[in-house]
């Protein structure tokens, strides 16, 4: 361990005897989410292999600071660490002060140095001046994020245009119901599969789903679009009990569209999220030069905001994850091509790395 004279806390990773204090300061910190819960952390390492660096910071038995950091690890491209991957709302530490705060970015910088990583990277939906302090250097992202609050939530408080779909999805007899089962994340998967392909966009494979179901079920929600028995949609969102997060969906069959089946799901899943006392909704991130999709987003009485990234440049820097809406053409049109089992098996190859 080390000590944190500003703070009298001491840093260390995370062991089997903080965790029932690690839940605690989760549950009460407002900046933290579910991707700095065990459960996000043992999805990852379950589905990608990844390693998570834990690092906690206490007073006797009390946590007042969490900083999780993933190693990602891949032959041949090496190794980086991110805090935190496969998500960009948030990888900031979560801490009681900023001296706090900096030291536990300390700690995982050091570490990153032993480990001979590329870089350190953190994720943030606010600019953080301190870091730069640091040391890291601030990455164009060419991302932003879109989150709408949940609180006194009506359906006046949304663009015209997404009610009036919202009504002619119920008119034409589109039924929202939530899956529970194995089997209903595996009819979602496929078709999520389908319309990545379609984008050309390597998706998380089966596995991801199955290691979901399996160790963060509470944390799930699947939300299924029917009309006349068949399925026509999914939405699936992810939460801590307080900020959900879209985390993937399939509507895009001509049928979906006609019906307007994404604006009927995405409702549901915002009024269940208010139901259960969420206060805030993420509709995920956009490419910054995708005016019409984060236009969409905004309908939802969502607020955009630029992502952030901050890089620790260790042995090189990493490229804009924005680059790639706007690039690889070729391999985006021989990814519409393939079969759908290489598409699963090649988007967990794809993730393990891009994340």
């Amino acid at each position: 361990m080390s000590s944190v004279s500003e703070t009298k806390s001491r840093v260390a990773l995370l062991e089997s005897r903080h965790f029932s204090a690690l839940r605690t300061f989760l549950q009460k910190h407002p900046q933290t989410t579910i991707f700095q819960t065990p459960e996000w952390n043992q999805l990852i390492e379950a589905t990608y292999g990844h390693q998570t660096h834990y690092w906690v910071a206490g007073e006797g038995e009390e946590i007042t600071g969490v900083f999780p950091v993933v190693a990602v690890r891949y032959p041949l491209l090496g190794l980086k660490m991110v805090a935190m991957p496969y998500q960009y709302h948030s990888g900031l530490p979560a801490a009681d002060s900023e001296p706090l705060a900096r030291e536990l970015i300390h700690q995982a910088v050091q570490r990153a140095k032993e480990c001979r990583a590329k870089f350190l990277e953190v994720r943030h939906f606010e600019p953080v001046p301190w870091l730069e302090e640091m040391g890291f250097v601030k990455l164009e992202s060419h991302l932003v994020t879109s989150s709408c609050p949940l609180a006194n939530l009506d359906l006046l408080q949304i663009r015209r245009n997404h009610r009036r779909n919202i009504r002619y999805a119920a008119e034409k007899g589109v039924v929202i119901s939530e899956g529970n089962s194995l089997s209903d994340l595996r009819m979602f998967q496929r078709m999520y599969l389908i319309e990545g392909r379609q984008l050309g966009s390597p998706q998380a494979g089966w596995n991801f789903f199955e290691n979901l179901y399996r160790i963060a079920r509470p944390c799930y929600h699947l939300f299924l679009a029917w009309v006349s028995g068949v399925c026509l949609g999914g939405l699936l969102s992810i939460d801590d009990g307080r900020t959900v997060f879209s985390r993937c969906a399939a509507f895009s069959s001509p049928q979906a569209l006609a019906l307007h089946v994404g604006r009927a799901l995405y409702w549901k899943a915002l009024t269940d999220a208010a139901e259960r006392g969420c206060t805030n909704f993420n509709l995920g991130i956009s490419w910054d030069q995708d005016k019409g999709l984060i236009h969409d987003k905004e309908g939802w009485n969502a607020t955009t905001r630029p992502v952030h990234l901050y890089i620790y440049p260790i042995r090189s820097t990493p490229p804009s994850p924005g680059g790639y809406f706007g690039g690889f053409q070729l391999a985006k049109a021989i990814w519409r091509k393939l079969p759908l089992p290489i598409v699963d098996w090649a988007g967990r190859q794809v993730t393990r790395w891009v994340c």
